[in-house]
């Protein structure tokens, strides 16, 4: 599904001026809509409405008009950025935030910031009209003390903030509201920001053709596993096999092999040697390896080498985060590489707290794309699919079942799975973070989020793919 960043709702915007809709028009219904909405969803309260100067400003005071005119609410309108409220926000039921729209990036001014903690910390019913105050609609980054709604009444078109965090987090319950926008002019546009949909996923699986035999399916070769450590080849071969890859290979050292072979019977073993990648389809290194000189050696080899998609995952891309080269390394690859970092390993690889990622993430996954030149799957809640071309997916999918050692082992051999059977590296991501997803919510149809380990998700493959 596509999201609609600032530029994409300006052309929208734009497109609609073209086809004879006049901007008045789409304010006023924004206005009445947003009014139609708080009738229905809050409490018939004295209500607070703050007002901006723009063109959210202006949706404001329609819809303060419409409520008291229309549906009867004792309603004040204040105007934040032109005067202090010195209101006792006590004596409100319900406050509406109409300062900021999608133009808003950056930091709210500390006069606006002591003005939204107060609200958040009343009692009030908190509404805001397209997003919240403080909300970068692209991004879906947020300043400090922005406005925290129960209710956004989102204008028109879908946006990243309403799905991405931290931003969803401010929004409340989102409702989308139709204010006039020809159907034609979304159809018309091609944001870079998306929604993944089980519909447009099971679209990119690769297909099964009747007649196909295991090579069809592609062969994936894992550098996975170390003494101790064996687990996560075995959680990376099972989340690679049951996911439809013909032939899967673990290269590891002798007690991971036999501890694959025992656990996996299906999958083949070799000693770890880079020779083994020769007649792979796509390959997959780090899970389990250890941040060691061998893994630093073994990656930057298949970085230089290897002429089929290469998934990195934990301590390949420690390995590169510590290594003066290691962005250097990533740039001039000769294959197709995807990243798949959990907020710790991208702050590595930025050189930015985690902190710092986890309060910008869509910013930091297109980011680390565009320096290292690679696909990038930032894993955590609502994870974030960035390539290097600009395009960043958002997966709705998943839930604290996931929030297990070993989870991203299993994504990682989804992936390479993905990428074996021929799949663009960018969609082979997308399906493998949805589908992860789709298994841990699967389970906790079942049991508690709480009982589940990887293994048991990888189980759940079987009914999902």
């Amino acid at each position: 599904m596509k999201l609609f960043d600032p530029s994409s709702c300006r052309a929208a915007d734009r497109l609609a001026a073209e086809r004879g809709v006049c901007p008045d028009t789409l304010v006023r219904n924004a206005g009445h809509a947003v009014a139609a909405q708080i009738a229905c969803h809050a409490p018939r309260k004295r209500t607070l409405v703050l007002c901006g100067k723009g063109n959210n400003g202006r949706d404001g005071q329609i819809c303060a008009q419409t409520l008291h005119q229309v549906y009867g609410f004792d309603v004040c309108t204040r105007f934040p950025l032109q005067e202090p409220v010195t209101d006792d926000l006590a004596s409100y039921g319900v406050i509406v935030d109409a300062v900021f729209g999608t133009g808003f990036h950056g930091e709210l001014s500390a006069e606006l910031q002591h003005l939204f903690s107060l609200c958040n910390q009343s009692e009030a019913f908190r509404v805001a009209v397209d997003l919240p105050s403080g909300v970068d609609a692209g991004m879906a980054s947020a300043s400090e003390n922005s406005f925290c709604a129960h209710l956004t009444v989102a204008l028109a078109l879908p946006k990243p903030c309403y799905v991405s965090y931290p931003a969803r987090d401010l929004c409340g319950k989102v409702i989308l509201c139709d204010i006039g926008i020809p159907s034609s002019v979304p159809q018309q546009l091609t944001p870079p920001f998306s929604l993944l949909t089980e519909e447009g996923m099971r679209t990119v699986l690769p297909a099964r053709q009747t007649q196909a035999h295991k090579g069809t399916f592609g062969r994936a070769v894992c550098f996975c596993g170390s003494p101790g450590m064996s687990g996560a080849a075995v959680l990376a071969a099972a989340g690679c096999s049951r996911s439809g890859c013909g032939i899967t290979l673990i290269a590891s050292c002798e007690e991971t092999r036999q501890v694959v072979t025992a656990a996996l019977p299906a999958c083949l073993t070799a000693p770890d040697d880079l020779s083994c990648a020769d007649q792979a389809s796509a390959v997959l290194a780090g899970c389990g390896r250890g941040q060691t000189a061998s893994t630093e050696k073994l990656t930057l080899d298949l970085l230089k080498n290897l002429r089929v998609p290469l998934v990195l995952d934990a301590d390949s891309i420690n390995v590169l985060a510590a290594h003066i080269h290691g962005q250097k390394a990533l740039q001039q690859a000769a294959c197709s590489v995807l990243l798949t970092p959990h907020p710790a390993e991208a702050a590595r690889l930025l050189g930015i707290s985690v902190a710092d990622v986890q309060r910008q993430r869509m910013a930091a996954a297109l980011q680390l794309a565009n320096r290292c030149n690679c696909t990038v799957l930032l894993k955590g809640h609502a994870s974030l699919i960035a390539s290097p071309d600009g395009r960043c997916a958002v997966c709705p999918t998943g839930n604290t079942a996931l929030s297990k050692g070993g989870s991203g082992d299993l994504l990682a051999g989804i992936a390479v799975s993905f990428l074996a059977q021929g799949m663009p590296v960018f969609e082979a991501a997308c399906a493998a973070a949805f589908f992860h997803g789709k298994a841990a919510e699967l389970y906790t149809s079942r049991a508690s989020a709480a009982t589940a380990d990887p293994y048991a998700l990888a189980q759940c493959l079987f009914e999902i793919l």
